[in-house]
């Protein structure tokens, strides 16, 4: 996992003058401490949704709506209540707006989740 900040960080830093760079890199900030630390994952997460807000292209609204299927993902073991509010009112609208057939596999991968 050091090897994966540190190759994170740099990239960032890379990035400073693309904002959309920036906004995908908090994308993969969160997936990287989804199991891990959920205190540094909900601040990535809350800061690309942030980010993210701001573009309004179909690739924006993919990583937009995973970013937030990762807060799903996060929440299934606490509440299920959650998961639900998660993925039913941040990410699911924003896989419609990407027009992809990722909006159907979440729908069944939240399903799934809340049955275990």
């Amino acid at each position: 996992m050091k090897r994966q900040k540190s190759i994170l960080f740099a990239d960032r830093r890379l990035a400073n003058d693309y904002p959309y760079l920036q906004a995908i890199s908090y994308f993969f900030e969160a997936d990287l401490y989804l199991a891990v630390d959920t205190a540094k994952c909900w601040k990535a997460i809350h800061t690309g949704d942030s980010l993210f807000s701001g573009f309004k292209v179909k690739e924006s609204y993919l990583y937009h709506s995973k970013l937030w299927y990762n807060a799903a993902i996060m929440e299934q073991d606490a509440d299920h209540t959650k998961v639900v509010a998660a993925f039913f009112y941040q990410s699911d609208p924003l896989v419609k707006k990407a027009a992809t057939c990722l909006h159907w596999q979440n729908i069944t991968s939240c399903w799934s989740h809340l049955h275990e």
